[in-house]
């Protein structure tokens, strides 16, 4: 091969994601060219996009959520440009190599494990001959030895350029500080690296200081276990809290870890400079032994809550349907237990047998799709029915709990059943009965099912229209919807908005008049206790307007 050129290829789920892969491999193997794309984009265009860079070598990422995108793709690019070189790295392919070579003839090679090193060796040679590579030789599938992990991550260059944080800064932007994880989880792929490497923490202030020096939204960091090692934790912590600027750093951390010292720095984070995912998974102690998960849920519970009441870390908690001994109303116990964590968000997941976990090896019986995810359909403890029960029941969970919009509500929907879960199951009911999830459904027409639901279900219906206003104004462009009745506030305004209460609940619009004013906040009336309350959206506030400040009294 004269003179060859790379092409190296990340697929994204979303727009909002990047591809730290291609980005990692360029800069390790001296800058060379790499394009991403989404799994919404169309195929065809993508190849030809692919296609026209005249690359001799194609170099794909791949990943359970894009592995038959990038098939489709590979496919129709080998079609017309056959003297291209298909290659595929990734954690979708490095356990099955031998496999996808056999069924999928355009491909020519496969890269198992960490692809850095092994990348950087074929483009140094313009062969594929190398430790860790999986290739095609005359009608021949051979496999050389596997290729060591890099011990030390820190000679990995910084991924990221100037031109392309400043064309990518309001996306998320995915980060390492550390491979491997200390766990053996048998779902996980990380429990096949039987070690933890550390990046040099002046390369990750530096790193991390360049992130928040340039505005980026978002940096989500992929280590499997942020806070794994305690004291190297409390120091990128102290240094992103001495540093803060606008951007947030989401953690994936085990919260049974959280010890005091860890959470009193947490406490006086600056809000919104930290976000945490958190892996529960199961509540169930023979479903923890039998996936190798040592967890201690009483200590996550009372981590959970602790970060919770300090309001200003967004927290983001994981559950898994399909686990070895969780049964329907075992998952139930799980997600009753997660909920009174009152994390902001509860992720319902649904197991996937990947290619290389332990799992995948040992779950006989269980019944999962041929295809990518490999998700599971069912097991000898849950049945189909119940998945696609619990898929129904993660629907509402995402629309009502998730989305944050309907905080008050929710809750006291959920004390008129026995356990939250209850109230998810009937609402997932409430939808299909009416056939609500056959069709599209706005933000607004969330409020008037939910309105209905209760109505069904008998509730104080005064009340619930209080909390579902309340609601409805705290996440959405305040005004007054129909099926709230309320009666306006209209004349009152004006002998509430005196200079004495502007100066002091309103300073930010002194100097202007109270008809002047009213166009910028929202007024409403509350019966449950009886009282009104401004929205002020662009300041983000809710005012209770005290009774001395009506003259009429109302």
């Amino acid at each position: 091969m004269n003179n060859p050129k790379y092409l190296l290829v990340g697929v994204n789920a979303k727009y909002i994601h990047t591809s730290l892969s291609v980005r990692t491999l360029s800069a390790y193997c001296g800058n060379i060219p790499w394009v991403e794309y989404t799994i919404n984009e169309d195929s065809a265009s993508v190849c030809a996009d692919i296609y026209f860079r005249k690359a001799d070598m194609v170099l794909f990422s791949c990943y359970i959520w894009n592995i038959e995108y990038i098939l489709r793709t590979a496919r129709r690019l080998k079609s017309v440009a056959p003297h291209t070189k298909i290659v595929l790295g990734g954690p979708e392919v490095s356990y099955s190599a031998e496999k996808y070579l056999e069924e999928n003839t355009f491909v020519d090679a496969v890269i198992r494990g960490e692809g850095e090193e092994t990348v950087r060796r074929i483009v140094q040679t313009g062969t594929l001959e190398h430790k860790g590579v999986t290739y095609r030789s005359d009608g021949r599938i051979i496999s050389l030895e596997p290729r060591a992990l890099i011990t030390d991550i820190s000679k990995i260059p910084f991924p990221y350029t100037d031109e392309d944080i400043e064309n990518n800064k309001h996306r998320l932007i995915y980060y390492e500080t550390s491979r491997g994880c200390p766990f053996n989880c048998s779902y996980c792929l990380s429990s096949t690296e039987h070690s933890v490497r550390f990046r040099d923490l002046r390369l990750v202030f530096d790193e991390m200081k360049y992130f928040i020096d340039k505005g980026v939204k978002i940096v989500k960091l992929t280590d499997r276990t942020f806070n794994a090692h305690r004291e190297r934790t409390h120091k990128i912590l102290r240094f992103l809290i001495e540093h803060a600027g606008k951007t947030t750093f989401h953690f994936e951390v085990a919260a049974d870890l959280l010890d005091a010292e860890t959470l009193e720095l947490l406490k006086t984070a600056p809000k919104g400079l930290f976000q945490l995912e958190i892996g529960v998974q199961s509540t169930n102690d023979r479903t923890l032994a039998a996936i190798n998960r040592k967890t201690d849920i009483e200590k996550i519970s009372e981590a959970v809550r602790k970060i919770r009441s300090f309001g200003n870390i967004h927290t983001h908690l994981d559950l898994i349907a399909g686990l070895p001994h969780e049964d329907f109303e075992s998952f139930r116990n799980s997600f009753n237990c997660v909920y009174k964590m009152r994390p902001h968000v509860i992720q319902l997941g649904f197991l996937k047998l990947l290619h290389g976990t332990e799992i995948r090896r040992t779950s006989s019986g269980t019944i999962f799709t041929a295809e990518p995810p490999y998700e599971v359909l069912q097991t000898p403890y849950i049945s189909y029915d119940e998945l696609l029960r619990l898929k129904r029941i993660e629907d509402i969970a995402e629309k009502y709990y998730n989305s944050l919009a309907f905080e008050c509500s929710v809750d006291f929907l959920a004390e008129h059943f026995d356990e939250p879960f209850d109230m998810f199951s009937a609402l997932a009911d409430f939808y299909g009965k009416n056939g609500f999830e056959r069709i599209g459904i706005s933000r607004d027409r969330l409020y008037e099912i939910l309105l209905r639901f209760a109505e069904e279900n008998g509730c104080d219906m005064r009340r619930f229209r209080d909390l579902l206003l309340f609601d409805y104004l705290s996440s959405n462009k305040p005004r007054t919807p129909s099926w709230a009745q309320r009666k306006p506030v209209k004349a009152e305004r004006f002998e509430i908005l005196t200079e004495d209460f502007i100066a002091r609940q309103l300073p930010e619009y002194a100097g202007m008049s109270a008809k002047e004013i009213v166009k910028h906040i929202h007024f409403e009336r509350f019966y449950e206790p009886e009282r009104i309350l401004i929205f002020d959206p662009h300041y983000s506030r809710i005012i209770t307007v005290p009774q001395n400040a009506l003259k009429s009294g109302a």
